[in-house]
């Protein structure tokens, strides 16, 4: 009896969690159809998540776009210079590959360029993690990118997990499109704010 108990938990929760994050989502896509709240939309699903797991707030329409509203101009701030750094470590790789470079130089740039994208996605992503945690207390840009670092430097295992699981994601993606539609920002904020809160997090507080 137990046993079918926890089966049938474990189902409502999957569904619960499966569903709340394809309509944040979605509330993020329509919202980065106008661009500019695109930096706020993608704080707002981090915060909708932290509550989620924190709280276990369900009901997200109203908290989504008052976060939105509320954000729009103090997330460009927040974010810019994380993002531009992403953006070019990105751009950068990608000249390389289209470039008519041949042999290994082509391939040790290629792979240098590679690597520093990653890094810089995780520290994207750590960093808008990290800014939520103690109820959303403002942080400075240098204390998120620098606990960023980290986090990634001090639990490696954390992090290789999370690419790997995004890698997945992103295989799976490519083949079934829809898993990008509805999961594309939501599903890698699950993942590091589970990370955040339910593993790191906690492990520091056992630790004080």
């Amino acid at each position: 009896m137990d046993s079918a108990k926890n089966e049938k938990a474990v189902v409502v929760k999957f569904t619960e969690t499966f569903s709340t994050l394809a309509v944040l989502n979605v509330y993020w896509l329509f919202c980065a159809l106008f661009i500019l709240p695109l930096f706020s939309a993608t704080e707002a699903v981090f915060y909708c998540i932290n509550k989620y797991m924190e709280e276990g707030e369900t009901e997200f329409r109203q908290i989504f776009f008052h976060y939105v509203k509320s954000n729009w101009f103090k997330s460009f701030k927040r974010h810019i210079l994380p993002f531009m750094i992403l953006l070019v470590t990105i751009l950068d790789a990608l000249v390389i590959y289209f470039s008519p470079m041949h042999g290994a130089m082509r391939s040790l740039m290629l792979g240098i360029f590679l690597l520093m994208s990653i890094l810089a996605f995780f520290l994207f992503m750590y960093q808008l993690s990290v800014m939520l945690l103690d109820n959303g207390t403002e942080k400075t840009m240098k204390y998120r990118m620098l606990k960023a670092l980290f986090i990634i430097m001090r639990y490696p295992h954390y992090t290789l997990a999370l690419f790997l699981t995004l890698f997945v994601y992103l295989l799976i993606a490519l083949y079934f499109v829809p898993m990008l539609i509805f999961f594309v920002v939501s599903f890698p904020a699950y993942c590091f704010t589970y990370v955040i809160l339910k593993k790191i997090n906690q492990k520091s507080h056992r630790m004080e």
